[in-house]
């Protein structure tokens, strides 16, 4: 049965050891998940954070591989590999942003005015959703619209693929009409980034 469905077993074991390297990180994303549930009002949990923590938990491996490789032998893991490395890197990001955003729309609670945003310093939605939200959008809107962020009339505007050796992690150059300055991130600093500040 293992020859006959090698790729589902392979993925299963990848799953497997991924958990089990990074049980706290899975438990992070799990209690995230519950918290924006929460927010949202949505007693389900639909959006099922926990199943996309698996690409972060992944990735985490394999960018320590990487990271061991171009400290061990001078050079990453190239072809297939890093393809897949940076489209499952991007695949996280939109997941990411993507439930976020949603979340984010819920107006807040104690608003007062028109605006969603109450902008109190207690405020969850304002103080850690928002900000996650921007940070994550100065990469996704490049990657999936391949437009600078809050510009409508630059198009085929790529974002610059970048690889941080020190930690073996996809990342990301771009210029955001947001901030108004060339932005840049890996994938790993980001999901740190979102975990600290959800959580």
């Amino acid at each position: 049965m293992l020859q006959e469905f090698s790729t589902a077993f392979s993925l299963q074991r990848l799953i497997e050891n991924a958990r089990a390297n990074h049980r706290n990180i899975y438990d992070k994303w799990c209690e995230v998940g519950t918290k924006l549930a929460y927010e949202r009002n949505d007693n389900f949990g639909h959006a099922r954070e926990h199943l996309d923590a698996n690409f972060d938990l992944i990735l985490r491996d394999l960018e320590r591989e990487q990271a061991l490789a171009i400290e061990r032998y001078g050079t990453k893991f190239d072809g297939g590999i890093l393809f897949l490395q940076i489209s499952l890197s991007k695949m996280w990001l939109f997941s990411v942003y993507e439930v976020i955003r949603e979340t984010c729309e819920v107006p807040c609670a104690s608003r007062t005015h028109n605006s969603t945003y109450c902008n109190q310093a207690n405020c969850f939605r304002c103080n850690s959703l928002k900000p996650v939200r921007d940070r994550l959008n100065a990469f996704r809107i490049p990657l999936a619209k391949l437009r600078p962020e809050r510009t409508r009339n630059q198009k085929n505007v790529h974002a610059e693929v970048v690889i941080d050796d020190e930690a073996g992690s996809i990342g990301w150059r771009t210029y955001s009409g947001r901030t108004q300055a060339q932005e840049i991130s890996s994938r790993l600093v980001l999901s740190h980034f979102t975990l600290d500040t959800l959580l």
